[in-house]
């Protein structure tokens, strides 16, 4: 993960590593597609708790190669088709990967309902009213300070 600067910002911890496998084939009608596949798994930073937590990559996706001039006609409306990037003489597959992959990852990352560490530790808070292990509820406090 240390290759894919953009990626490596993303994540909490840098020194995992992605399999990956490339595929340059054509399709029946002729045209240059290329098949990656990546796997692996990287520790994300759950929005809620804001601890590490694993996610795991699988992605299959064809993609079809087109000329940087002819990208604009190239796209159909056909959801069966694979999505169209632009190429020259050389492509950079580095970025490509890293490109999938971020869009491969959830925008917001959480870990499971019941889950988060933190979560379940604040729900079991400090007694208040003498209730020792109770359930706090978030209006509980404010109770308290409530004017008579």
């Amino acid at each position: 993960l240390t290759g894919l600067p953009r990626l490596a910002e993303s994540v909490v911890n840098s020194d995992g590593a992605l399999d990956y496998a490339l595929e340059c084939a054509q399709d029946r009608r002729g045209r240059l597609l290329l098949r990656l596949q990546v796997k692996g798994n990287v520790q994300l930073q759950c929005q809620r708790c804001l601890e590490a937590m694993p996610h795991r990559i699988g992605i299959d996706s064809s993609l079809r190669l087109v000329e940087a001039q002819a990208l604009e006609q190239a796209y159909d409306d056909d959801p069966n088709e694979p999505d169209c990037i632009a190429h020259n003489k050389e492509l950079d597959l580095a970025g490509l990967i890293e490109d999938e992959v971020i869009l491969a990852m959830p925008p917001y990352p959480r870990h499971a309902e019941g889950q988060c560490a933190t979560r379940e530790a604040a729900a079991v808070a400090a007694p208040i009213g003498g209730q020792s292990g109770a359930k706090v509820l978030a209006f509980d406090a404010l109770k308290t300070l409530k004017r008579r």
